[in-house]
């Protein structure tokens, strides 16, 4: 029996650290199948989200394990298309720990939006000045999506809502802010206090 014990404590260690690769690599999976479904109706392009609280960057002592940035620009659907896309931008965070994870999330609290001012998680308001973004918080992962300019609601609401069915799991919290820079949060609060 003894043995036994012993030959778990030794395999577990090893049997979690590949369960965490699967893991990372399952996300980083997704990201790339989302991106190559994106790039059939976008160009990548080298612009960036300018202004301060606007950059899709985490605090440098947070360090994600993996990201993957990317700003894209709607290619038009016709010679004489005159809809005016905005461009988006994506970042895709994954931590190695869900402390490490609440910690980046903590720090984007601290500094949000243009202003870069504190707000508190599930404190709902009714302006921020930030461009429309959303924020997709998982136990190891941030997903951020920001479009600017935005002169079609549909199309924000549209690809909000397709990042949200291929990265929402089940215990995700959200941060939205729509086109009038009102801020909502999803999910309970105590949820993520107490995570």
């Amino acid at each position: 029996m003894l043995k036994l014990r012993i030959l778990i404590l030794f395999i577990a260690p090893f049997l979690l650290s590949s369960l965490m690769s699967i893991q990372r690599d399952e996300f980083k999976k997704d990201v790339d199948a989302y991106v190559d479904l994106l790039l059939s109706s976008y160009d990548n392009t080298n612009e960036t989200c300018s202004g301060k609280g606007n950059a899709i960057f985490l605090h440098s002592n947070l360090r994600a394990k993996w990201k993957k940035e990317i700003s894209l620009k709607h290619k038009p659907n016709a010679v004489n298309d005159l809809t005016k896309y905005p461009q988006i931008y994506y970042g895709f965070y994954q931590f190695s720990s869900k402390k490490k994870c609440k910690l980046a999330v903590d720090s984007l609290l601290n500094c949000f939006g243009n202003d870069c001012v504190e707000i508190k998680w599930g404190e709902n308001k009714d302006y921020i000045s930030s461009i429309p973004s959303i924020y997709i918080i998982n136990d190891y992962e941030i997903i951020i999506c920001k479009a600017q300019p935005i002169y079609e609601l549909e199309f924000w609401y549209s690809i909000t809502s397709e990042l949200t069915r291929k990265f929402k799991k089940p215990n995700s919290r959200i941060i939205r802010i729509d086109p009038k820079g009102v801020i909502r949060f999803e999910n309970k609060m105590t949820q993520y206090l107490h995570d």
